[in-house]
């Protein structure tokens, strides 16, 4: 029995089950239990003809029914062959845990019917590893045709034990896969930026998701923005490229506030749309101006019939897949792994731009300082240069006083004499000459004092060259 994919499970099962008709076993039915030891419960295996894979599972779980305890003691002592009598108040209360508790009560009422109909019935086990196979028949089977299900058991071992094979080596390819398609998303958001960067996510998580597996055809980013009480949304065309932003209030939609309230309790929000409310919201992104062509929106002239809009959450936002029904729970989990991926590189992402604004910041404080330290200098620079004026007009203007005040006296004194020399006084003409001869000499001395000063200052302000000088 070949198997290349787990997938194949029920189709070994429905060979099994033709080949046990085809020997005349003179069966009622062929049953295979599959044991799972971590919950103490069984699948049952039944051919079904009206199954679309020829064969039908039902679950049985954990029972304190003698029937199911002998079939776990058997399972455990690997019998490969015992034979099972099961009639009277046994076989009753055995088939009313089946339909009445368990999941064959989904069996049409004339398969209950006939089940429950004989008063015993006759059941052929072979246990192996898997489990059990067994057929039920209303008399004794030969030692000979017990011997051929004991080979079948054997040889359903062997293929079972090639499905749990092939079911880890999927595991471990489904990872792979998982593992790869978060390292991009990582690495392609590492290379971000800028907000307006977050426009090549969408395609690159429709990509992600086409990969993973999960059914789809709408998908897109929800980023909350609790600070400014406003959403974006990233959505993505049927084809995978991006579309225009959408900004929004908290307030503005039931899909914006319902996902926010969601959000918050970073649980999934899940809607469904049917055609008319679909048209109504792109109606009103049209009318808002978020959405500028309904038509590329909705991915063609006609919009989905029906649309499952899945928000998954994650601590910067959501991460939206819109599918034709509800996902599964593993494609959930699959979807919730990727927001994850891209909530641990968003946050890197968002740390650089803190660094980027802190930086620019930085800059920007840097270069306000430099200004103002400039414009101190400046200032102190004015400062000195007002004390220095005000003390080179104070060492001039005391002589220049002087100066200044021994003129006016000695033109007094001109006119004095004159009069002096009218009247022929000329002891007085002398003595006034006297005067004027000390009030030139005064004047000469605080010029030469306003001299000394000017050459003095013009010698400071000459470039020194930095040689060693005697001072006294």
């Amino acid at each position: 029995m070949a198997m290349q994919y787990s997938s194949e499970l029920n189709i070994i099962l429905a060979k099994v089950f033709e080949e046990l008709k085809n020997l005349e076993l003179q069966m009622e039915r062929a049953v295979i239990w599959i044991y799972y030891p971590e919950n103490r419960s069984v699948r049952w295996w039944a051919a079904n003809p009206e199954a679309e894979s020829g064969t039908d599972s039902f679950l049985i779980t954990n029972q304190n029914h003698p029937v199911y305890l002998e079939y776990w003691k058997l399972w455990e002592e690997r019998r490969t062959k015992y034979l099972y009598i099961l009639e009277g108040d046994n076989m009753v209360s055995w088939c009313d845990v089946l339909f009445y508790e368990m999941e064959l009560g989904r069996l049409p009422k004339e398969v209950q019917a006939a089940m429950r109909e004989p008063e015993r019935v006759y059941l052929y086990n072979t246990f192996n590893d898997f489990g059990v196979l067994f057929i039920s028949c209303l008399e004794p089977l030969s030692d000979e045709k017990f011997t051929i299900l004991e080979r079948f058991g054997k040889v359903f071992d062997q293929s079972y034990t090639r499905f749990k094979d092939i079911k880890q080596a999927e595991i471990r390819e489904k990872e792979a896969i998982r593992q790869s398609a978060l390292d991009r998303v990582r690495a392609e958001i590492a290379s971000m930026r800028n907000t307006e960067d977050l426009q090549r996510i969408t395609p690159l998580i429709w990509r992600e998701l086409l990969t993973l597996g999960v059914p789809f055809f709408r998908c897109g980013l929800m980023i909350v923005d609790d600070k400014e009480q406003k959403v974006r949304f990233y959505l993505s065309t049927p084809d995978g490229s991006p579309l225009a932003a959408l900004h929004l209030d908290f307030e503005s939609n039931d899909i914006s506030s319902n996902g926010v309230k969601h959000w918050r309790k970073q649980q999934p929000y899940i809607a469904h749309w049917n055609r008319e409310e679909f048209l109504a919201f792109t109606k009103t992104m049209v009318a808002q101006q978020q959405i500028q062509n309904a038509t590329t929106y909705q991915g063609g002239e006609e919009p989905p019939e029906l649309l499952t809009l899945q928000f998954i959450p994650f601590p910067q936002g959501m991460l939206y897949v819109g599918s034709a029904e509800d996902l599964s729970p593993a494609q959930i989990d699959l979807v919730q792994n990727l927001a994850d991926a891209f909530s641990v590189a968003y946050a890197r992402y968002e740390d650089f731009k803190q660094l980027e604004d802190a930086k620019s910041q930085i800059e920007h404080t840097l270069t306000e300082l430099k200004s103002t330290q400039a414009q101190l200098i400046q200032s102190e620079k004015m400062a000195s240069l007002g004390e220095l004026t005000a003390g080179i007009a104070h060492e001039i203007q005391n002589p220049l006083n002087f100066v200044n005040n021994f003129s006016e006296v000695s033109d007094e004194l001109v006119d004095e004499m004159y009069e002096e020399i009218e009247k022929g006084d000329m002891e007085e003409v002398k003595f006034i000459a006297s005067d004027l001869k000390d009030n030139l000499a005064k004047i000469n001395l605080h010029g030469k004092r306003a001299d000394a000063n000017v050459k003095g200052m013009l010698e400071h302000s000459r470039a020194n060259k930095g040689e060693k000088a005697p001072t006294d």
